[in-house]
């Protein structure tokens, strides 16, 4: 495995699993359009910038998706959703080993800067990470090259071989693509064995010699 100077990990289902603790936000936002989500939806939109997830069930007023990235937003700040994040098992130890090693870490996610520094404090993994970007950090959101852009930005423009991008959905890989940097697709279920993409299944790989 290639070793890398910066690490930029996606944040839903690559370092935490916050599937059951959207669940309700997704169907209060959607439900307040008229749109009744299952879980399966719900997991379905996790996997995509909101603009996407909206114009897929039909909401194409700017304004309208606005309300529902608020309504969407506030539930997410509720406690009892919040608790039900869990921490994917390798997590902690990657990070840590990474940071032993003078790497620099990042997260780059759709889910805006505020959420994603207020999760990763409660669960106490924000000591590892030197910044965010989220998806209110660029106008363009994965799989456009914008957020990977941001990220490099911040990280004083290294060079492009010496980042990696690691998320668990397909337009993160070819997000990384158009950044020109390398990427790779977490498949912690083996749902991709048919993908183009560099996959692993298990962050302790970016350990590897």
């Amino acid at each position: 495995m290639k070793h890398y100077d910066y690490y930029y990990f996606d944040f839903d289902g690559t370092l935490v699993d916050t599937w059951k603790s959207l669940i309700r936000p997704f169907q209060v936002a959607y439900g307040h359009f008229g749109y009744q989500l299952t879980p399966s939806d719900v997991l379905h939109f996790t996997h995509m910038a909101m603009v996407q997830s909206c114009l897929e069930v039909g909401i194409t007023k700017e304004e309208d998706m606005l309300t529902l990235y608020q309504i969407l937003s506030e539930e997410m700040k509720n406690e009892e959703n919040l608790k039900k994040i869990e921490v994917f098992p390798e997590v902690s130890e990657v990070l840590a080993t990474l940071k032993k090693n003078d790497k620099k870490i990042a997260v780059v996610s759709g889910n805006s800067v505020t959420h994603i520094g207020r999760v990763l404090k409660i669960i106490g993994l924000d000591q590892y990470f030197d910044f965010y970007v989220g998806g209110d950090s660029t106008k363009n959101p994965k799989p456009f090259a914008d957020p990977l852009w941001k990220a490099m930005e911040l990280s004083g423009n290294p060079l492009k071989g010496t980042c990696l991008y690691i998320g668990d959905s397909l337009q993160d890989p070819e997000c990384a693509k158009n950044a020109g940097i390398d990427g790779f697709l977490l498949d912690r279920k083996n749902e991709y064995a048919k993908e183009k993409w560099p996959i692993i299944h298990n962050l302790k790989e970016l350990l590897n010699d």
